[in-house]
């Protein structure tokens, strides 16, 4: 994959002067945010640059598209001299969201409005490529001088993925999809939970949005998303019309609740930098009837991830006799996390995974009840003489820490996360006691011989980013060298592997195959062995690649005609829908 880079205002107008926030108050803020959604629409179809200058300047300025095609076709010309593989862009994910929360910060107010406004426009979004390259350029002042090569290269790659692969390859239809089924199933199981745990919850949820059962929400939300995998898309936005019929105003009352307003956009907060507002509420209204997705992967995402804002909020409100609206949610975030992310949907998904592959299967609620142990493992298997000792980390990566692109600000907070007692030093543990064979359940397994493979399961895709496993596997080394220090022999434990529990999920069918768990984890580290020892710009995408993308590149996945919208509500909405009525 070659590296691309965004065109930016001083590249098309080197001698020229611009401040976007000038520009901002002669550009009118409705067409500006109709313009942003379109092109966001545009990069995530894949349009070529040619597309965006037919969109955005007009016919009746043809002259000057002609002349901003040829400053293009220059300036890249100029820099191809220094970077011939690179590839170039005009649209860009984040640069566009940022440039459309300018605007809706901006609120109403009567605009300059001049003739020159699709220039202006088209300048605004330069410079908005302009300030995010500036913070990309300084990547390189950020890792430690005494680094080597090898780590040199992973912790640029890192530093960059973590502020920009979210959006810039997570929202391809391809992922997008992959996305979508991952959502479905984890909704599902969500509210099993909440059934069980937070009956009270449950039927506030179900009130608010005036739905009889989750399934019924449900569907009636995926007549919202649904309309991101229709063939249509009109004008290269993705609108969504709501029919005219007995259920006009009733549907339309349910889609508000996902429309941002005047009063959501007061509250936008720039310097969270990870666009809250837009996953809160990922719909644009044009008028009364009919709506704008924002962005694709924001309203996929919003079917699971951003529905623990609802429940949350939800349970303060049934608690606030009883409880700070603060306590409240730490309560909530405190059950959610350890409750149902690293229990039940853990303990649910690996078992599943697991199933055909091992001779003993472990949960830590069990080892900790029936063994009255503490730090045991979060989960533990065994096949023959191979153990899998699973670490769950339900844990955030701030918004302001991934955008920084400061490699020593992000490595400082993975430190934090990870090396606490619950995290790598936990691991680490219970390697030593796999070693010395003093777990009480379990010593059927030669010491001389075993394999020990240690995996950390997250929760977000901020660990999926590529360079992440590389980073913390540097992490796990310091920790592992010191238990060969004190005498154990560590060479039969495999690298540390960092698995995203949607990377299970989405490929439980393929992993539950027998031994396949344990042969990917082997092939992945192979990988990645063999390009470190060949290190390139090429050779460089296999070695700091997670394993999500190590398993999706396989080949070994759902087939694509199995992608489609209607595989999806019949085999995933019907038969887990069914237990939630």
């Amino acid at each position: 994959m070659n590296p691309v880079y965004r065109h930016t205002f001083t590249d098309i107008f080197p001698n020229q002067d611009s401040n976007l926030s000038e520009l901002l108050k002669v550009i009118p803020l409705d067409e500006l945010k109709g313009l942003c959604i379109h092109l966001l629409a545009l990069e995530y179809s894949g349009n070529t640059k040619y597309d965006v200058l037919d969109i955005m300047i007009s016919d009746k300025n043809k002259d000057l598209r002609e002349h901003l095609r040829e400053r293009i076709n220059q300036s890249e010309k100029l820099k191809r001299t220094q970077f011939p593989e690179i590839n170039f862009t005009i649209l860009d994910s984040v640069s566009l969201l940022r440039l459309l929360e300018q605007a809706y910060a901006l609120g109403d107010y009567e605009v300059r409005k001049t003739n020159s406004y699709e220039l202006d426009i088209f300048k605004a979004v330069l410079l908005m490529n302009e300030m995010e390259n500036q913070k990309t350029d300084l990547v390189g002042s950020t890792i430690p001088i005494t680094y080597t090569a090898t780590p040199k290269i992973n912790s640029l790659i890192l530093t960059w993925a973590l502020g920009q692969q979210e959006l810039s390859n997570f929202h391809r239809k391809y992922w997008l999809t992959q996305s979508m089924i991952v959502q479905m199933i984890k909704f599902f199981i969500l509210f099993e939970f909440i059934q069980d745990k937070f009956p009270e919850l449950l039927s506030e949820f179900l009130k608010k949005f005036d739905a009889e059962t989750p399934t019924h929400y449900f569907a009636r939300y995926l007549g919202i998303i649904h309309f991101i995998f229709s063939p249509t898309i009109e004008d290269g936005t993705i609108n969504i019309n709501v029919p005219v019929n007995k259920d006009y105003e009733a549907n339309c009352n349910f889609i508000e609740n996902f429309t941002l307003t005047d009063y959501d956009a007061d509250i936008i907060d720039e310097e969270k930098k990870d666009f809250d507002v837009f996953r809160k509420k990922p719909l644009r209204k044009i008028e009364t009837g009919k709506y704008q997705i924002i962005h694709p992967y924001f309203a996929i995402q919003k079917i699971f991830n951003s529905i623990y804002f609802e429940l949350r909020e939800l349970y303060v409100g049934l608690n606030i006799a009883v409880a700070s609206p603060s306590n409240s949610r730490n309560k909530f975030r405190s059950s959610y996390t350890f409750e149902f992310s690293e229990k039940y949907l853990v303990y649910r998904t690996l078992e599943k995974v697991l199933s055909n592959s091992v001779d003993i299967s472990l949960s830590g609620e069990f080892l900790s009840k029936k063994f009255n142990l503490q730090g045991e493992p979060d989960y533990y298997a065994r096949s023959g003489n191979t153990i899998f000792l699973f670490e769950s980390k339900d844990n955030l990566l701030s918004s302001t820490i991934k955008s920084s692109f400061n490699f020593e600000i992000i490595s400082e907070q993975l430190d934090k996360i990870l090396n606490r007692k619950e995290g790598l030093t936990q691991i680490i543990s219970n390697i030593e006691r796999v070693l010395l064979k003093k777990n009480p359940f379990d010593s059927c397994y030669d010491i001389n011989t075993v394999q020990i493979y240690p995996i950390l399961i997250t929760h977000k895709s901020d660990f999926d980013v590529n360079g992440m496993n590389n980073h913390l596997q540097g992490l796990f080394k310091l920790k592992l060298d010191e238990l060969k220090k004190n005498n154990f022999n560590v060479d039969r434990v495999a690298p540390l592997t960092i698995v995203n529990i949607d990377t299970l999920i989405l490929h439980e069918f393929i992993l539950s195959e027998k031994d396949m768990f344990y042969n990917m984890l082997r092939n992945y580290h192979n990988s990645v062995r063999s390009a470190s020892q060949n290190l390139n710009w090429e050779t460089s995408q296999n070695y700091a690649e997670s394993f999500m993308f190590y398993l999706n590149n396989q080949g070994r996945i759902i087939e694509k005609s199995e992608l489609s919208y209607n595989y999806l509500r019949k085999k995933l909405l019907n038969p887990l829908g069914d237990k939630l009525g």
